[in-house]
């Protein structure tokens, strides 16, 4: 019950997503946050159960952490999706969430997209939860893999919306974080 998008941009990668939170069919909340910064250059959105969302994304700031302090380099955004994977694997399906990561490294820019036993992929545009068949409509008509960072914060926000319209499941504020060369940049719209 939610709506999170992801794609690749000539230089970087923008995540979003909605802000409401449902327990069934009530409305907990419209202010959720299901965008988390994992690691100054890393990003998760999350659909799914939250408390099983906010155990890995404890799990991943940590590991992102130990890994840059280990080896004295940031954690290269394909190791975090592999150490994520691998915890949903082991988990065998108990955890209820389909997460995206995404980010940039020294090696490009890279967005992954999870199921709860651990499947892996990595995509230039995807999007989860009740309202992705919204968005991807629209995404798809819209995206280019050379789009500029500009123009896909724009189609992010359009294509979040355009799910809020049609399912009652996305709702609140559209919630975007964009990974480029100058950083992370978050940035909330109006409702």
């Amino acid at each position: 019950m939610t709506t999170t998008i992801g794609m690749k941009f000539d230089g970087g990668v923008v995540l979003g997503t909605d802000q409401r939170a449902t327990m069934g069919h009530f409305i907990a909340t419209n202010e959720a946050t299901k965008l988390v910064k994992l690691a100054p250059h890393i990003g998760l959105t999350l659909a799914g159960s939250c408390g099983d969302a906010q155990i890995l994304i404890r799990y991943l700031q940590a590991e992102a952490k130990a890994y840059a302090f280990g080896n004295g380099r940031p954690m290269p955004v394909t190791a975090m999706a592999t150490y994520l994977a691998n915890i949903l694997h082991r988990a065998g399906g108990t955890l209820e969430v389909h997460l995206l990561v995404g980010g940039i490294d020294n090696t490009g820019t890279h967005l992954f997209s999870f199921d709860s036993i651990g499947a892996m992929e990595e995509s230039n545009l995807t999007a989860t939860g009740s309202g992705s068949p919204g968005a991807l409509g629209l995404l798809e008509a819209l995206y280019s893999p050379d789009i500029e960072e500009e123009k896909a914060v724009e189609l992010a926000v359009s294509a979040i919306k355009s799910a809020m319209r049609r399912d009652s499941g996305s709702g609140g504020r559209a919630d975007v974080m964009v990974f480029g060369a100058e950083g992370c940049k978050h940035i909330q719209t109006a409702e």
